[in-house]
This record gives C-alpha cells, sequence and structure tokens, in this order.
C-alpha cells in the first residue's frame, strides 16, 4: 500500500482503506467458520468412512486460518481478536436456520470450497495494494484448494 502521510485527511483515507478491507476479511471468516461447522457435521455422520481421518486435518487447518484472519481483522480495525471474532460467534448462535443443515453430505461441502475459492480470488484482485492481507487470502486460498483436492481424493 502506498505511504498515506499522517495528515487528518491521510488518516480518514486510511481508516476506509482498512474498514474496506477488513469487510472483506469479515466475510472470509464467516465463510471458514461456516465451514467448520460443516465438517463437524459431516465428521459426525462419516465415523466409519474413509473421510473421517481427512475432516480433522481439515478443521484443525480451518481454525488456524480462522484465528489468522481474526488477528488480519483486529490489526486493521484496532481491536481485540476476541472482538474480531465475535461476529462469527454471534452467527453461529443466533442462526441456527442459516448454518449447515443436519444431513449435509459431501458434495454440500465441497460447493461451500468452491463459493469461498471464487470469493477469495475477488478479493485477491481487490487487496493487491495491501499485501499483507493480500499475502493471508492467498494463504487461505491455497489452503480451500489443498482440501477440496484432498476430499476428491478421498471419496
Amino acid at each position: 500500500m502506498p505511504r498515506i502521510p499522517d495528515t487528518p485527511i491521510g488518516l480518514v483515507i486510511r481508516e476506509s482503506r482498512f474498514a474496506a478491507i477488513s469487510v472483506g476479511a469479515t466475510s472470509v471468516m464467516v465463510s471458514l467458520s461456516e465451514l467448520h461447522a460443516s465438517y463437524e457435521l459431516l465428521h459426525a455422520e462419516s465415523a466409519t468412512s474413509p473421510m473421517s481421518t481427512i475432516i480433522p486435518d481439515c478443521k484443525d487447518e480451518l481454525q488456524h486460518l480462522m484465528g489468522a484472519v481474526a488477528e488480519r481483522i483486529a490489526i486493521l480495525k484496532g481491536i481485540s481478536t476476541d472482538e474480531a471474532r465475535a461476529p462469527v460467534e454471534g452467527a453461529a448462535t443466533d442462526g441456527a436456520g442459516t448454518g449447515p443443515a443436519a444431513g449435509q453430505d459431501l458434495q454440500d461441502v465441497m460447493k461451500r470450497l468452491s463459493s469461498l475459492e471464487r470469493h477469495l480470488r475477488t478479493l485477491i484482485e481487490r487487496t493487491r495494494k495491501d499485501p499483507p492481507t493480500h499475502f493471508l487470502y492467498v494463504k487461505v486460498l491455497a489452503e480451500v484448494e489443498r482440501q477440496q483436492w484432498r476430499l476428491e481424493q478421498g471419496s
């Protein structure tokens, strides 16, 4: 990101850019949280299948990425990581009908991964001038693609 002067207008510009970037990061964190919940349901349903060894690894990696995204949001907004995670935790407890449904199959998880992949590619294009966020999105995208591949190979 080009150097923005520490003048009053520069601070407003910086705050505006950071707010726009943090909206995208929050949407990624919500998607990761929903995907994590989908894995929880899928893991409960496929306890005896070959997928039962892949899913815990995927869940752990998603948890790690959610922490990294929460940290980036906290830096951009100047808040704690707990405050950055609040919208995701609130959505998980409030929206019982909006989360993953019971009886969810592997195809639904693959659709969620595909949707997140497209969203991340768009955000990567938009954040070229903010290297830390850009790198984080590339890292998340690489993990999403890895999980897609592992699930395709395991099914």
